[in-house]
């Protein structure tokens, strides 16, 4: 998670799970960013409701409009963010699905409990149930959705290493049969519906940000 609060092209970068946040709190982005929590233990990868809990002071007793931020994330295709965890915890030598080789893929899917909630949870508000960020990233498209937004972020460049991959390649998406597909898609329907109108929701906050 990033913020930058000082001067002007202020934002915050809402970091979801398995998405290159690693990528981007080590990128020129977060060099300009005055607030980097990069700990997945303390709150890495907080949702914006907490964030905007948290960082409270920042929001209110500075006076700073929260919409005011330029809020962005990066959303992934939820049967390669599903088959992703997959891989990157097998790949932990100490972590059980390591140890326990015989837990299939759909044992994981329907045993971990961060994965009963769709990528979305973390960019939507609470309470109204509305998104509160202003722009999407693809993960299959990172660099060139990166590329729109470097101006509102202030950046004439952008420098974005390659980091945290899970090297241990167990299964893909061709390993899994159609029906537990279809039951990932149904749970994670509302982020498809998402990624379906990705380029008109972003449109709207490049217009919002760009002034274009």
């Amino acid at each position: 998670m990033l913020i930058k609060y000082s001067g002007e092209n202020k934002f915050i970068f809402i970091a979801n799970t398995k998405s290159a946040s690693t990528s981007i709190v080590n990128s020129n982005i977060a060099e300009i960013a005055e607030i980097k929590v990069t700990d997945v233990h303390i709150g890495r990868h907080m949702s914006i409701d907490k964030v905007y809990e948290t960082f409270n002071f920042i929001f209110q007793k500075q006076n700073f409009e929260f919409n005011k931020f330029f809020k962005f994330g990066i959303i992934r295709d939820p049967l390669d963010w599903v088959i992703s965890w997959y891989n990157y915890r097998s790949g932990l030598p100490n972590h059980k699905l390591a140890r326990k080789k015989d837990m299939t893929f759909a044992e994981f899917f329907h045993s971990v409990p961060h994965l009963a909630k769709p990528q979305s949870n973390v960019f939507i508000s609470t309470k109204s149930k509305e998104i509160r960020v202003d722009y999407l990233v693809r993960y299959d498209r990172l660099t060139e959705d990166l590329s729109r937004i470097k101006k509102i972020l202030g950046l004439d460049t952008l420098s974005i290493p390659k980091l945290n991959k899970s090297f241990v390649k167990n299964i893909h998406l061709h390993d899994i049969e159609e029906s537990l597909q279809e039951e990932i898609k149904e749970r994670y329907y509302c982020d498809y519906e998402l990624l379906e109108n990705l380029e008109s929701f972003n449109a709207r906050g490049l217009q919002l940000f760009q002034g274009d």
